[in-house]
């Protein structure tokens, strides 16, 4: 068994199917999105870069989605907490998904990501030494 899949079967209800639905949900938002396990716990991959997380919280016991430049982003329901670049999106296994809100967040950081990644294409473009032409 991968240990991905070891993850999701540890778990105890009703996080086990919040979470396999959410990873369903974002597995099916964007084909580019890949899952690989890292430090233990599911990352979500666009393009080679981490786009969010799952984990369960310590002190509230609550399934939650961490979102890799969730500081940039200027959306109400996502908690940065201490963290220094994390915002997290905390989910209640016992109510409906917040569909509406993690395809919102999910385009948010697919399009930053898409700018970031644009900004510093065009930064090695201007820093490279102009070739000495003969």
């Amino acid at each position: 068994m991968r240990s991905i899949d070891s993850f999701y079967n540890n778990l105890r209800e009703p996080d086990k199917s919040c979470l396999e639905a959410l990873r369903f949900l974002i597995l099916k938002h964007d084909a580019a999105i890949s899952e690989e396990m890292k430090y233990g716990m599911p990352f979500f991959i666009l393009n080679k870069k981490m786009l969010c997380y799952f984990w369960i919280d310590k002190k509230s016991k609550l399934p939650y989605i961490g979102f890799k430049e969730g500081k940039l982003l200027n959306l109400p329901w996502l908690e940065l907490g201490d963290r220094s670049t994390i915002s997290v999106m905390y989910i209640d296994p016992y109510a409906d998904l917040p569909l509406k809100k993690l395809r919102q967040t999910l385009n948010s950081c697919i399009e930053l990501l898409g700018k970031k990644t644009a900004a510093k294409a065009i930064k090695k473009t201007i820093t490279k030494p102009a070739k000495k032409q003969a």
